[in-house]
């Protein structure tokens, strides 16, 4: 009876350790590739790394107009937003560049999103379709960005379109 209990715990262990190999947190690495999988809104995204881990990531620098918040109405230029990343992104495998801030507060990745080389976070601001917004630590691209506000809003680009941002 002991030799059963015995080897009945000592499997037990064994297949505790044998499923736990492998498993590891989403990486945060610039040089994995990471596959979009679903779009929450304009500005926040759910990817997928190698090993099939999926983890929320809110982009750097770039603030879309609000589509799903808890306590705010859907804003104007909202699901346009969304449309424009679900476009360019679902499904695309696309790289990350991180700061030095890698989590904001509700512990999503943050994250400068590049597809085919492009830096999607500033195509957005281009599109007139997202503010630049920064916070604390993560200000590498501010200035690009500001100026990348100035000319949407000059051109009168999507939400500068109806003077209502």
């Amino acid at each position: 009876m002991k030799s059963n209990i015995f080897s009945i715990t000592t499997l037990v262990i064994i297949l505790i350790i044998s499923c736990s190999i492998g498993k590891r947190g989403f990486q945060l690495n610039e040089g994995v590739l990471y596959k979009v999988v679903r779009i929450v809104d304009g500005d926040t995204y759910v990817l997928e790394d190698d090993s099939g881990t999926k983890e929320k990531i809110r982009i750097i620098g770039a603030d879309t107009p609000e589509t799903k918040h808890p306590n705010k109405a859907l804003e104007p230029f909202g699901n346009e937003a969304t449309a424009f990343a679900q476009k360019y992104l679902i499904d695309k495998i696309v790289r990350l560049k991180f700061e030095k801030g890698k989590r904001d507060r509700f512990k999503r990745v943050l994250a400068h999103v590049y597809v085919n080389g492009i830096h999607f976070n500033k195509m957005l601001i281009d599109s007139g379709l997202a503010k630049s917004s920064f916070y604390s630590p993560n200000y590498k691209f501010k200035n690009a960005f500001k100026k990348a506000e100035e000319i949407a809003k000059s051109k009168r680009l999507g939400m500068w379109s109806e003077g209502k941002y």
